[in-house]
This record gives C-alpha cells, sequence and structure tokens, in this order.
C-alpha cells in the first residue's frame, strides 16, 4: 500500500476516495453524492445503525416498534441532508457504504 497525504480540509474521507479511484482529490464531491445517495434510497437498511437513545423524543421507549422506525428514518433523511454539505465530516453511516458499493474493504488511518 501507499501512504498519501490528503488535503485537510474535511472532505477527506471523499478525497481519499477519489484519489484512490481516479488518482485525483478534485472530485471527492462525487463520491459524497454517490454514498448519500445510496444511504438514501436503501434507508431501511441503515435504520439498523441508528439506536434508540440517538433519537431525541419524549418516552421513545414507550412508542411502537413501527412509530420507532419511522423516527429514525426521519433521523436519517434529516441526517442525510447534512451529509450531503460540503465540509461536513463523514460519518461511520458514510465510512461503511464505499464497503458495499465498491465491494472493498477500507483500513482508515488518522
Amino acid at each position: 500500500y501507499v501512504v498519501k497525504n490528503i488535503t485537510a480540509d474535511d472532505n477527506c474521507f471523499y478525497r481519499s476516495l477519489s484519489f484512490y479511484y481516479w488518482e485525483t482529490e478534485k472530485d471527492y464531491n462525487e463520491f459524497r453524492k454517490l454514498i448519500v445517495l445510496y444511504i438514501e434510497n436503501n434507508i431501511d437498511i441503515y435504520i439498523s445503525f441508528i439506536s434508540d437513545e440517538q433519537i431525541i423524543a419524549p418516552n421513545f421507549n414507550n412508542y411502537s416498534e413501527s412509530i420507532k422506525i419511522n423516527k429514525k428514518r426521519e433521523y436519517l433523511l434529516d441526517y442525510t441532508e447534512i451529509a450531503k454539505q460540503n465540509k461536513v465530516w463523514a460519518g461511520y453511516l458514510e465510512i461503511s457504504t464505499p464497503s458495499i458499493l465498491f465491494n472493498v474493504n477500507l483500513r482508515l488511518y488518522i
């Protein structure tokens, strides 16, 4: 493997993917769009990544399972709206998605 310093501008996860696949950092936003779109289009898969504790709602533990799922879906849709923005760090959802999309194992060194 090769160690490459990536521009540290809060887009570094996407820049690293762009460099790995296209040998340039400049197309990082294409990877951001692709990853966030995949999460949005497969939101039901990602619901299991969201713990009950992440949802701030009064008496959430007393909700029926279907209402909990709907609340988690709403949370994820809000999350993806933020994730689409430039200079927003990739979270564990975005970091795990390329493994699915590109059938690769990723190692991150921070």
